[in-house]
Parts: structure tokens; C-alpha cells; sequence
């Protein structure tokens, strides 16, 4: 089943609508909403080609969709890489690693791993394209993840602080 058949078209951009109001430059070179995916994908800004290629993901998990667009994305030299319906950085990842191997203080790093876990493999979805996990209704687990960030924020700077990282 080609990845641009009509069904697939149609529900990504309703996903995309669930979410803000799809715009793209026109010839004009003026953003204006669109009803089109194909103008939203060829005339607009890279991140919401992202957002699409997400979205795509979604109903593409059955075929080498994944593959393909990360064969694509090397070839064109771009550090992104599509994994389990998401985009990542792949430098970002190389930075996180190499930072992690630096810290030595006894618990620090394990908060850090843990707050890094709870993030990548939480059943919530704290993005607005995480569209497998589970919408967030309670304004209350708002309030948890803002305060335990926050926690963890706190731990970061007052190591910074002491001189204790770098």
C-alpha cells in the first residue's frame, strides 16, 4: 500500500488539524491555511514536515515506512532519524551519552537517567504529536510533571552551583 493512498491522506490531515490549522506559504509567499496535504507538506516549514512524517508513521507501522524515511534523511545528510513513530535527533542522543559518562555524582546521573526514561516511555503525551499515548485530562498531572521537572531542575543547578559538573 503506497505510503500518499487516499485514506492515509486524508486521516493524517485530519490528525494535523486536531492540532493547529494546517498552513503553508502560497505563491504569494504568504502562510495562509491550507485544505491540501500535499501544498501543507511541499510549501511549509520543516518542522511541520515533521509533524507529518510522524503522523504518517502512525498508519504506516505494518511496512519499512520507517526504514525508507531514514534512508532518505541519511542520504540527504540530515542528523534525524524516525524511531517508533517519532522524529529524534541523533545528535542530541550522541551529546546526551557523552554528557551521562561525565557525571560521577552518586545519584545524579541515576535522576537524570530516570527522568530521561519516564519521559521516552511515559503513556502520556505530553507533545501534541504523540498521538499513541494517552490524552492528559486532569489538569492535576499537569501539575505533577511541572513539579517533578522542576525537582529535577533544581538538583541540576544547585551541582552547577557547587561547581561540582562541568
Amino acid at each position: 500500500m503506497a505510503v500518499w493512498d487516499f485514506k492515509k491522506r486524508r486521516d493524517v490531515f485530519n490528525d494535523i488539524k486536531q492540532f493547529y490549522i494546517p498552513k503553508c506559504f502560497n505563491d504569494q509567499k504568504q502562510y495562509v491555511e491550507t485544505r491540501d496535504l500535499q501544498s501543507f507538506i511541499e510549501h511549509n516549514y520543516p518542522y511541520r514536515v515533521l509533524d507529518a512524517i510522524e503522523f504518517f508513521a502512525k498508519y504506516n507501522s505494518s511496512n519499512n515506512f520507517e526504514v525508507e524515511i531514514n534512508s532518505i534523511l541519511k542520504l540527504n545528510g540530515i542528523r534525524l532519524k524516525l524511531y517508533n513513530g517519532k522524529i529524534i535527533d541523533t545528535y542530541d542522543n550522541q551529546i546526551k551519552n557523552t554528557m551521562l559518562e561525565s557525571i560521577h555524582e552518586v545519584g545524579l546521573k541515576e535522576l537524570i537517567q530516570e527522568a530521561e526514561k519516564y519521559y521516552d516511555e511515559g503513556n502520556f503525551r505530553i507533545r501534541h504529536h504523540e498521538t499513541a499515548k494517552i490524552d492528559i485530562e486532569d489538569n492535576r498531572h499537569y501539575d505533577y510533571f511541572y513539579k517533578r521537572c522542576l525537582s529535577l531542575i533544581s538538583i541540576v543547578i544547585q551541582y552547577i552551583d557547587d561547581g561540582k559538573i562541568i
